[in-house]
């Protein structure tokens, strides 16, 4: 009697043992199936690599698109949308950071036999690079992994699937705020800010200026010259400088705004 109900004890571990493991199975296939990384993935791979500097034409489609060229002079101008005025690093951050982008290998040429949907594949944004010689690099970016942490990404025609940081992704999809410059005003040497003039409703209300002609830029004096003359607090008016070359950009609510009195801005207080 002992051993019988040894064996069927034996025999339920077993069978629950199986059980575990099919289900088990069937979790990770599900999780693979929905966009999840499988434990063979091949990790710290060379997903797109570039010379930075042959880069000759960027276009990104996305919630918006946008159209980089490179011009003679080596700068670089948004063709689309044509009011954009981008920052003077702001393209070359963006192709120092992506020249070398490694990721994990998800699946290799000819191993995806999965829904593109499960990826944001099947409607990826697109980021695509026109070199030099005329040759061009396509990059898919689709969604996020479950943890928020990575981009899944396709490149060219190829079926390979990788991950890749969110470092790499947010700049692959490109957004006004990261092609403007960051500061509002720019200004590479405040040592030669010349008059500063602050209008209250539209009205001039203080005009300052600076005096050059005793101690040069570095140790200019200011002085007021509206509505009444008199020597300026040159410290605080250089502080003054400061904070407004210093103002930085937060976001853009509106592009070529044709309508600026909904922020109050038609006639702005100063």
């Amino acid at each position: 009697m002992k051993s019988f109900k040894t064996a069927i004890i034996a025999i339920v571990v077993l069978a629950v043992a199986i059980t575990g493991y099919f289900i088990a199975r069937g979790v990770i296939q599900k999780n693979s199936d929905n966009g999840e990384e499988s434990p063979n993935a091949d990790t710290g791979v060379t997903v797109l690599s570039f010379d930075a500097g042959k880069v000759v034409k960027i276009e990104s489609k996305d919630d918006e698109s946008f159209v980089l060229a490179k011009t003679d002079s080596g700068s670089w101008i948004c063709e689309s949308p044509d009011d954009l005025k981008l920052g003077s690093s702001a393209v070359s951050d963006i192709l120092t950071t992506i020249s070398n982008m490694t990721g994990t290998r998800l699946f290799a040429k000819g191993e995806f036999d999965g829904n593109l949907a499960d990826y944001g594949l099947d409607k990826p944004s697109l980021f695509t690079l026109t070199m030099s010689d005329g040759s061009k690099i396509e990059v898919k970016i689709g969604g996020m992994n479950p943890a928020g942490t990575m981009y899944y990404v396709m490149l060219n025609d190829s079926d390979e699937v990788f991950t890749v940081n969110t470092i790499y992704g947010k700049r692959l999809k490109l957004t006004r705020n990261l092609l403007i410059t960051g500061k509002l005003i720019e200004l590479s040497d405040t040592a030669k800010l010349k008059t500063i003039e602050i209008k209250k409703k539209g009205e001039t209300d203080c005009i300052l200026e600076a005096d050059f002609s005793v101690s040069g830029d570095t140790n200019k004096t200011w002085n007021i010259t509206y509505p009444i003359a008199m020597a300026g607090n040159t410290s605080a008016i250089e502080s003054l400088g400061e904070a407004l070359t210093g103002l930085t950009v937060f976001d853009i609510l509106e592009a070529a705004c044709e309508d600026l009195s909904k922020y109050g801005l038609d006639v702005p207080a100063v």
